[in-house]
């Protein structure tokens, strides 16, 4: 009888063994072999939810499902998950607690002197419409690139990216545990270190060898260089209210001596002109300027010598917001003389 019931439950447990995909446990063993199994027929499931469990992928890859679809899969390089993962540390208050750890324990020698982190990576697509069209990857990372030292380490936390499935990394900011600055590798005034996503004239800040670059419109305005001097661009205005100093040289519009002409300029601000020759009955000139809010207002000395100095005097009258019409006048008499070929006169003016 005790025979007999033990052949019953044996034969039973065969029986389920082979209903559940299973064979019996290995001889010499403490697990069971199963079948590899699919998404939709597992290779282990519970009996109250069938669709819940695991089955094998393929070689040293084994995958989990839940309500009938892969969750997360893994094999002896990675872990896969489809579903976001939460790491909770509840009840942490304000102590710093590790939530997720990323990191590379292989210490550094004297001939590999750096061993980075492994890196967190970001990835997705997008689509390019024009000929051939595909879609192209991109992808950001970040990871903590250790830095030698003599007496103390340091390192950079890094921000890279790979655009339009590019296949290496370029750097695009460094954060140096050091000095806590932030470092933009590589901009221009096309591509600006940093820009206003509010304005759509690539208007921002860009560096290169020569200093600090302010730029608007794709256009560099003004530069902070190492020799601790500020210098504007072309066409650009200075402002302070509605005073304006514009980095474009006026220009001899009518009047003056033969040939007269703005020999060097700084802008508006300052500027030489030179009167040209054969002046007789000549005592007016006319300058072309940029554009102004309201009017220009100008000043000017004879640079010719000392005597003439002392003697001629050259004075802004009927400005516009373009044009300044300069007159000769005697300082003695303050009547209106005529130019003395080829005298120069400094310049400045002020729009305002």
């Amino acid at each position: 009888m005790i025979v007999k019931r033990t052949l019953l439950a044996t034969l039973a447990w065969l029986m389920w063994s082979i209903s559940a995909s299973a064979q019996p446990v290995i001889p010499g063993t403490n697990f069971h072999r199963m079948v590899d199994g699919t998404v939709g027929n597992l290779s282990r499931a519970y009996i109250q939810d069938p669709d819940l469990g695991t089955y094998r992928i393929g070689d040293d890859n084994e995958g989990f499902v839940a309500g009938g679809v892969l969750r997360w899969d893994y094999n002896t390089t990675r872990i896969l998950s489809t579903i976001s993962i939460d790491a909770l540390r509840a009840g942490i208050g304000t102590t710093s607690t590790d939530g997720l750890i990323l990191s590379n324990t292989t210490a550094a020698t004297s001939g590999v002197t750096v061993q980075y982190s492994p890196r967190l990576r970001w990835t997705g697509t997008a689509w390019k419409s024009n000929a051939t069209a595909a879609s192209q990857t991109n992808s950001l990372i970040q990871e903590i690139r250790p830095v030698t030292g003599a007496t103390a380490t340091t390192f950079d936390f890094v921000w890279a990216g790979a655009a339009a499935g590019a296949g290496s990394y370029t750097t695009l900011l460094t954060l140096n545990s050091e000095t806590g600055s932030l470092i933009i590798p590589h901009s221009s005034v096309s591509v600006l270190g940093l820009a206003f996503n509010l304005l759509t004239d690539q208007t921002g800040f860009w560096s290169d060898s020569n200093g600090l670059n302010v730029a608007t419109a794709g256009a560099t305005r003004l530069s902070f260089t190492p020799a601790n001097a500020i210098t504007m661009g072309a066409n650009t205005q200075f402002r302070v209210a509605t005073n304006a100093w514009v980095n474009t040289a006026p220009t001899i519009a009518s009047g003056g001596c033969t040939a007269p002409a703005v020999t060097s300029s700084n802008g508006s601000a300052a500027f030489l002109l030179t009167i040209g020759t054969s002046c007789t009955g000549v005592k007016a000139l006319t300058l072309t300027m940029p554009t102004a809010v309201n009017f220009w207002s100008c000043a000017g000395h004879n640079n010719t010598s000392d005597a003439a100095q002392a003697t001629n005097v050259i004075v802004a009258r009927a400005t516009t917001t373009t044009a300044v019409v300069l007159t000769s006048y005697d300082r003695v008499t303050g009547l209106t003389e005529d130019f003395v070929a080829s005298d120069t006169y400094l310049m400045a003016c002020t729009g305002e």
